[in-house]
C-alpha cells in the first residue's frame, strides 16, 4: 500500500481541481451570456477570443500541474509493480530493499518456454538465493541473479537479451531503489 501524499501535494491537487471547475464554470457562463446577448453565431464569434485567452492563461499557469496530474492518473493503478519491455508486462517488486523479477514474465519477454526443465536449469545457474519460489508458487529472480544470468546468456543469444539486461539495470532497478529510499512502496 502506498504512503499518502504529503500535505503540499494534496493542496496542489485540490487547487488544480478547483481551477478546472472554475474554468468550466466560467466557460459555461461566458458562452451562455454571449449567446443570450448576441445570438448563437455572433455570440460564439464574440466569445471565442475571450475563452481562448482564458484557456491559454490556464495552460501557461497550470500546464505543468495538469501534466503531472494526468501522469498520476494514468499510472496510479500500476504503483511501480508492472513495467513494460517491448510490450511485455514484467512484474518487478521490492522486498527488504532488494528487487525481484517474475521469472514467467522475463521468459515470456525473451520468448522462452517456462517448463520444469527450464526452471530447474535456472535454479542451478542462479542458485537458491538468486532464483526462488515464493509462497504462492511463483518463481522469482533476485536482481543480481537476473543481471548475471542475462549477461551470461546474452553472449550466446540475441541482442534482445542484452537490451533487457540494460533496461532492468539502468531504468527499472534504480527507480525502485530511489522510491524505496524515499519510503514509498513500489
Amino acid at each position: 500500500m502506498a504512503l499518502p501524499p504529503p500535505e503540499f501535494e494534496r493542496k496542489a491537487r485540490r487547487t488544480a481541481a478547483w481551477t478546472v471547475v472554475a474554468a468550466l464554470l466560467f466557460y459555461a457562463v461566458a458562452l451562455r451570456m454571449a449567446v443570450f446577448a448576441y445570438g448563437p453565431v455572433l455570440g460564439f464569434v464574440v466569445c471565442t477570443p475571450v475563452l481562448a485567452g482564458y484557456a491559454s492563461w490556464l495552460l501557461l499557469n497550470n500546464g505543468g500541474a495538469g501534466l503531472s496530474v494526468m501522469k498520476w492518473l494514468a499510472l496510479r493503478r500500476i504503483n511501480g509493480r508492472r513495467h513494460f519491455f517491448d510490450e511485455h508486462a514484467i512484474d518487478v517488486r521490492t522486498v527488504d530493499g532488494r528487487c525481484r523479477v517474475a521469472a514467467r514474465d522475463v521468459l515470456a519477454a525473451l520468448g522462452e518456454q517456462s517448463g520444469p526443465r527450464m526452471l530447474h536449469r535456472l535454479r542451478v545457474q542462479c542458485g537458491a538465493e538468486g532464483f526462488f519460489e515464493d509462497e504462492d508458487g511463483q518463481w522469482w529472480f533476485d536482481e543480481a541473479a537476473i543481471l548475471r544470468w542475462l549477461d551470461a546468456s546474452g553472449r550466446t543469444r540475441a541482442h534482445r537479451t542484452q537490451r533487457l539486461r540494460l533496461w532492468l539495470e539502468r531504468e527499472v532497478f534504480p527507480v525502485l531503489h530511489r522510491r524505496e529510499e524515499r519510503g514509498g512502496t513500489p
